[in-house]
């Protein structure tokens, strides 16, 4: 049998994060850490700590699911373990300046694409 490795990678703490809820001490006892250990390796590994990190990404994750047309906003909040959909999109409201409703309809209608392709010709 091979030794137990702690995630190493972002897809493998992302992978993790999804199976812990988003919760940082679920996600260092499947880690095989101890909240402490992972607050350090978070630190050292993303330069942040694992709260923000895990709430960074499950905004992430939101965006593209507020993209599907058939999955309102209470479904995404739920898909993403929140608790109550109000904090999602207060939590969303300040992290993309827009409400979730008034981003969907943003991306919609092509916002942020000029912007994405101005990056990739530099």
């Amino acid at each position: 049998m091979g030794t137990f490795r702690p995630p190493q990678t972002v897809g493998e703490w992302t992978a993790l994060a999804w199976r812990a809820g988003f919760q940082s001490v679920r996600l260092a006892r499947l880690a095989g850490l101890g909240v402490r250990t992972l607050r350090r390796r978070f630190h050292r590994q993303f330069r942040t700590s694992p709260q923000h990190w895990l709430e960074k990404l499950r905004l992430r994750l939101a965006e593209p699911l507020l993209l599907e047309p058939d999955v309102r906003t209470k479904e995404v909040a739920a898909r993403l373990h929140y608790k109550q959909a109000s904090h999602f999109c207060r939590l969303f409201q300040q992290s993309h300046g827009r409400s979730p409703l008034e981003w969907r309809r943003w991306k919609l209608r092509g916002g942020g694409t000029k912007k994405k392709a101005e990056r990739l010709k530099s």
